[in-house]
């Protein structure tokens, strides 16, 4: 028999907080500022965006304490219900020396007005507590998350690049995650129960198995299910999105989990993005950049990859990819289960197959084949933290110059990601030195009809459409020297 709780607890500086009153949209920001006066974060743009709001979440991961950067204005509460959270004032408490990331940001003179400081303090203490000292391109991507309004990265990043020169502090140091008082008090929090809330006719729920998920989805087939809640946060403070019913996903059993046979890579439902591309990049390392640019790194560590999916939206990075691959889903319900390709599981703009009562439990993903080339971009209007205009994933066998087993697939160019099946017929046995740059131009103006909107116009989208496949070809056979970060500076 499953017992039930509405207390949310989690740890702060070493002791346990429990939040009694609460909705089932409340998001821990403002429990942070106003129940519990921690107001160095701030809220700023109530989306996740500027990073203003960025806090740390441990949760035990490999049996040690592993911390990331999550934005607080988009996190619901109920999802750091058996976690530790680390806010700006955890990192020197009081009579304690500034931690090396504090002693550094003031020694290179990194802040002016001071608003995003707190934020871009915590982002460098998530990376602080990884092992090893970061390099320039990995401080860029920690920060890729926090915007300065005064535009001040410069000294930001010099002291992001020396914190490590600092004597290290008794708290929040490279060993936290190991320290078995940590780990132990975490545990302490799982008393086994499920948490649920009622509250003024609306209900939240974290169920624990899946066949308790299945049992909540079958008795309330309309309910909204939340991963990472990076869409759904945005939602609920943007658009007053207030769902009758919301089902956690974050504590049901076996959907955190990443498995790996000879033949496919098993992506649970529950796997955060950033989680799920260090997978996928172990067998697809052309992925590596799309992965470093699927948002920012609070959005990676709390959104998941089964929520991009399930979300549809045309413009999603890694619908593309993974339409490419062949991957396919497990969907559950009551019924049973069912597995299904990916490509065909969109039926218009954010609508596909899942059935009443059915929930995406996992993504699976074939492994490398020999030969195989993948390519994978996308045109934003920034490179770091923005949504793509056009995107674009082309997979294919490369033997004796000669294409073959062709995917192609596509992102911004209609009402959801779609692979171009008659491009890839086209190009099925096709040298790579002689595929018609006026054949891919026709075909792909048969097979897709992009809108105009405030990202880009179906002009642009079209022509740099045809732009990426052509690199892509061209990079294929051995041709670089359009890629700007390969490109040496002259004096």
């Amino acid at each position: 028999m499953t017992h039930n709780r509405s207390t949310v607890r989690f740890l702060l500086d070493g002791k346990v907080v429990e939040i009694q009153q609460w909705m089932p949209t409340t998001m821990l920001l403002p429990v942070l500022r106003e129940q519990l006066g921690r107001t160095g974060c701030k809220e700023g743009c109530a989306e996740g965006d500027c990073g203003a709001c960025t806090v740390l979440v441990g949760r035990e991961h490999h049996g040690q304490v592993r911390y990331q950067s999550v934005n607080a204005c988009i996190r619901p509460l109920a999802l750091v219900d058996g976690c530790e959270v680390v806010t700006v004032e955890s990192l020197a408490p009081a009579g304690m020396p500034l931690h090396p990331v504090q002693q550094a940001l003031i020694q290179h003179h990194a802040s002016q007005c001071g608003f995003c400081t707190p934020g871009i303090a915590m982002s460098l203490a998530g990376r602080y507590l990884e092992a090893g000292r970061p390099d320039r391109p990995q401080v860029l991507s920690c920060l890729s998350g926090n915007l300065c309004r005064c535009t001040g990265y410069r000294p930001i990043v010099d002291a992001a690049l020396a914190m490590d020169d600092y004597p290290p502090t008794s708290h929040w140091n490279k060993l936290s995650g190991c320290e078995p008082s940590k780990l132990a008090a975490i545990r302490a929090l799982d008393d086994g129960t499920t948490l649920v809330q009622e509250s003024a006719g609306h209900i939240f729920v974290a169920p624990r198995t899946q066949a308790e998920l299945s049992g909540w989805l079958a008795n309330h087939p309309d309910a909204t299910l939340v991963g990472g809640a990076t869409d759904i946060g945005v939602a609920i403070n943007k658009a007053f999105f207030a769902p009758r019913i919301l089902i956690a996903l974050l504590r049901v059993q076996g959907l955190g989990e990443i498995s790996t046979d000879a033949e496919t890579i098993n992506i649970g439902a529950s796997v955060s993005v950033a989680d799920a591309f260090t997978e996928l990049t172990t067998h697809y390392p052309e992925l590596a950049e799309l992965g470093d640019r699927f948002a920012s790194p609070p959005i990676r560590h709390a959104g998941t990859l089964a929520g991009n999916l399930a979300n549809g939206s045309p413009v999603g990075d890694a619908l593309p990819v993974l339409l490419a691959l062949d991957a396919e889903l497990s969907l559950v319900s009551v019924q049973g289960v069912r597995r299904i390709a990916l490509h065909g599981f969109y039926t218009g703009y954010r609508q596909n197959l899942l059935r009443a009562g059915e929930y995406l439990s996992a993504i699976h993903i074939p492994c490398p084949r020999p030969g195989q080339r993948i390519a994978a971009y996308k045109l934003a209007r920034r490179y770091d933290q923005d949504i793509s205009a056009v995107s674009i994933a082309f997979s294919a066998s490369v033997q004796d110059g000669c294409l073959s087993q062709v995917r192609l697939a596509f992102g911004g160019m209609a009402a959801c990601a779609k692979r171009v099946s008659e491009l890839e017929v086209a190009l099925e046995g096709a040298s790579l030195e002689r595929v018609c740059a006026a054949g891919i131009d026709t075909w792909l103006g048969q097979a897709l009809s992009p809108q105009s909107d405030h990202r880009a116009s179906a002009d642009y989208r079209m022509a740099a459409a045809s732009g990426l496949l052509r690199r892509a070809l061209q990079e294929w056979q051995g041709n670089d020297a359009g890629r700007i970060h390969h490109l040496e500076a002259t004096s």
